[in-house]
C-alpha cells in the first residue's frame, strides 16, 4: 500500500515554483495544449455575449422596450410593478389584479407604488378589461 503512495506521489513532479505537474497552469507553460485556444475563448465570449447586448438594445426598441423592461421592474418593485400607458392622452395604470393588467406594445412606463403612478399624472383606469 506504501508503495503505491510512493508512487502516485512521485508521478506529480514539482515545477520550481511550487505547481504540480498536472496543474494547468503548469501544463500551459510547459507546452500541455489541454488548455482552451485563444480561438476557443474568444468564440465563448461571444456567445456569452450576444444575447447580452441584443437584450440591451431591445431595452431601447420601439414595441420590444416595454417587454424587455418589464422583468427590471419585477427585481426593483419585489413583485409585479404597476403597468400604465399614455396612449391617446389617457394616462391610466393598472394594478396588477385588475382585469386587462399585461404588458403590451403602448405601455409607456412602471411603477412601484399607486401614489408614484399618481404623482407621474396618471389615473386608475375604471375601464373592465382594457
Amino acid at each position: 500500500m506504501v508503495e503505491k503512495v510512493v508512487n502516485h506521489i512521485e508521478d506529480y513532479q514539482v515545477h520550481p515554483v511550487g505547481k504540480f505537474r498536472g496543474c494547468r497552469l503548469w501544463d500551459a507553460q510547459n507546452g500541455d495544449k489541454s488548455e482552451m485556444s485563444g480561438a476557443r475563448v474568444r468564440k465563448a465570449w461571444l456567445i456569452a455575449a450576444v444575447p447580452v447586448a441584443l437584450y440591451f438594445v431591445s431595452l431601447f426598441t420601439p414595441f420590444m422596450a416595454p417587454y424587455s423592461r418589464y422583468p427590471l421592474y419585477m427585481v426593483k418593485c419585489g413583485g409585479q410593478p404597476i403597468v400604465a400607458w399614455d396612449f391617446a392622452a389617457s394616462y391610466t395604470y393598472k394594478r396588477p389584479g385588475d382585469d386587462g393588467y399585461g404588458v403590451d406594445i403602448l405601455t409607456s412606463d412602471f411603477f412601484c407604488t399607486e401614489a408614484e403612478a399618481e404623482r407621474a399624472g396618471f389615473r386608475r383606469s375604471e375601464l373592465p378589461g382594457g
